[in-house]
Formats: structure tokens, C-alpha cells, sequence
């Protein structure tokens, strides 16, 4: 599969205002809300498009409300200009429309178009195409079936993709400016790891040792760091991480326990290592509230330990997704010592 989109566009009298108006002009910064994407494609196909498109990127966490990771706008062609400096967009059709057949042969080369005809292609990528901080993803295929079935078998790829550009965008927004560096150099210094922290994020006090805790609000948000020396990486497991979990709320986030049945994990690269991640809720019984949790678990091999990131927030009334996107965004900014180089 080649992941390649050539532009052959200014000057060209191209057949398409989406390219003409995109490819001319001085390029501005990206803007639009971190997680949405523009879904840009024919009004016709999208209804045979759109739940394939959904179901890729609109992965659901509860929190407790089933909210998307990722959230999805079709615009159509026509009306394309007023979000084209959007940081995701996707452009996704068939050669069986001559609407974006037309935009297809505009956007990529000749051989990128036999292999779609061929079905030996059918995804493209462009970094920064109509703004500074964007990704353009083009999915075409020679019909609207084949396209579905091709966005149902690379789903965790397409998702993947997008995921780490939203990631990319959020960490140059969040620590553009007011980063805590004095605090992540602490960190380093004694502990031997370290994390970039934003600006209105506090360390609190804590009982025991190999415990950072750190806190935001409003609204709350808690930002743990455990870790355990170990020479055995197999401890890593499912098991060990929700064990850790009902520790960590019972002894620092005023006696909370985990909902049975919200609770959701697989394994990932995190940073280079095989991490486990972690979706669920907690609940405060007493006091009647509660919310999401998101951890990493991993072993560092160079430092000989296991560690947890734990993640949470209380928003009531509010999407936590947003809340939570931020925190994970922190959490991938980890670093030990020996990854560094030091």
C-alpha cells in the first residue's frame, strides 16, 4: 500500500475549486476544535459512506455517557471552503462519482489512480496541504463497496493516524506556552523520570513513596505517576493494573472504587514500549459522584521498573473527553532518565 498524495496544483487550471482554492495562497495556522474531523465527500455516497466512516473514528468511552475520541462533520464539496483550514480532514469517495472522480484525478497522479482502479490502493496522506498543523487523509476506491470493506479492514490503522495528529496538534497548543519546565526538571532529578506538565497543574501531598500526584481544577482533574521496582516485566498484566487501580482510588481519591462492567483494555505502544491501556469508571458511593479513568502501564527496562499513569477527572455537566485528551496528551510526553540519554 503506497501512503503517498501528489499535488500538482497551482497554475494549473484545475478542474475543482477544493484544489484550486487550496493549493494557492499563503498558508495560515490550522484552527477548530482539536478533535473533529472534516469528512469531505459526495452528498449521495456519504450515506452509504457515513457508517463506516463513523465507526472507524467515533470510538466511544464512557463517561459515564458514551462520548467519542474522535468526533466526525461531513461537509460537501461546494461548501468546503469555510472549513479547510480545519486540522483533520478527510476526503473519501469513489470513482463512481463524477463529482469526486473529477477531484480524485486533480489530487493524485496517474499512477496513484490506475492502482485505485486496480484496487491495489486506495489511501493517501498529506501533512499541512491547506494550513500549518493539518492532515489530509484520502480514502478512494473504484466503488462505494470497496471503499467500505477497505475502511472497515485498516480501521486501527486510519484511527491510529488520526489519533497521534490530534495528539501532535494538542501538544504544541498545550505547552506553546506557561509550561511547567522547573517542575518536569524536579521530577527528573528525583525520580529518574519525568513528564511535561501544564501550567495550572499542582503536585499534592501524598502518603508513601513512588507516588507523584498532580491536580487540576476546574474542573477536578487528578494526574498520578506510580511506579514499583521489579526485574520481572511479566508482572505487567490486566490484573496488575486494576489491582493498582482499586489502590490507587481507595488510598488517595477519597475512597473510590471501580464500575464493574465499564472496564476495557488493550495493548499499545506507548513511547516505544508495550503498554497496556485502560479505559473504565470510578464511583464515590458515598459522596455520590464519580466519572472516567485512562491509564498506562508498562515496564521501563531501563530503569527496572513497572510503572502506572493514572488519569481521572469530575466534570459533571460536561464532555470529559476533552478533559481527558489533555491529560492523556501529558502522559505520552513521558520520559525516564535513560531514554533521554542521561
Amino acid at each position: 500500500m503506497r501512503w503517498r498524495l501528489t499535488f500538482t496544483l497551482c497554475g494549473l487550471g484545475l478542474a475543482t475549486a477544493l484544489v484550486v482554492l487550496g493549493a494557492c495562497g499563503t498558508k495560515k495556522p490550522g484552527y477548530g476544535s482539536e478533535d473533529l474531523i472534516i469528512a469531505l465527500a459526495d452528498s449521495s455516497e456519504w450515506e452509504v459512506l457515513r457508517p463506516a466512516v463513523t465507526t472507524v473514528f467515533e470510538r466511544e468511552v464512557f463517561t459515564p455517557h458514551p462520548e467519542p475520541v474522535l468526533r466526525v462533520r461531513w461537509v460537501s464539496p461546494e461548501k468546503w471552503s469555510t472549513f479547510k483550514r480545519y486540522h483533520s480532514f478527510l476526503v473519501v469517495g469513489s470513482l463512481e462519482s463524477a463529482t469526486m472522480q473529477g477531484l480524485f484525478r486533480n489530487m493524485l497522479s496517474a499512477a496513484d489512480m490506475r492502482r485505485v482502479e486496480q484496487d491495489s490502493s486506495f489511501l493517501f496522506k498529506k501533512e499541512n496541504p491547506w494550513a500549518f498543523d493539518q492532515l489530509l487523509i484520502v480514502a478512494v476506491a473504484k466503488d462505494t463497496t470497496t471503499l467500505t470493506r477497505k475502511l472497515h479492514e485498516h480501521a486501527d490503522r486510519l484511527y491510529a493516524m488520526m489519533l497521534e495528529h490530534v495528539r501532535q496538534v494538542m501538544t504544541k497548543q498545550m505547552f506553546g506556552k506557561h509550561e511547567q519546565k522547573a517542575l518536569s526538571e524536579e521530577l527528573l532529578k528525583k525520580y529518574g523520570w519525568t513528564v511535561r506538565v501544564q501550567h495550572d497543574y499542582y503536585p499534592l501531598e501524598k502518603p508513601g513513596d513512588r507516588i507523584v500526584w498532580l491536580r487540576r481544577i476546574p474542573p477536578e482533574r487528578w494526574f498520578l505517576v506510580h511506579w514499583e521496582e521489579s526485574d520481572d516485566p511479566s508482572r505487567l498484566t490486566p490484573e496488575w493494573c486494576i489491582e493498582k487501580r482499586k489502590w490507587i482510588g481507595e488510598s488517595f481519591y477519597t475512597g473510590e472504587h471501580i464500575v464493574d462492567g465499564y472496564t476495557k483494555w488493550e495493548w499499545v505502544d506507548f513511547n516505544g514500549r508495550r503498554a497496556i491501556e485502560m479505559w473504565g469508571l470510578w464511583e464515590d458511593s458515598v459522596k455520590v459522584v464519580g466519572g472516567p479513568f485512562h491509564l498506562y502501564a508498562f515496564y521501563d527496562q531501563g530503569t527496572a521498573r513497572l510503572f502506572l499513569i493514572d488519569m481521572a477527572c469530575f466534570a459533571p455537566g460536561e464532555r470529559k473527553m476533552p478533559y481527558m485528551r489533555q491529560m492523556d496528551v501529558m502522559a505520552r510526553t513521558f520520559r525516564s532518565r535513560q531514554s533521554l540519554g542521561g
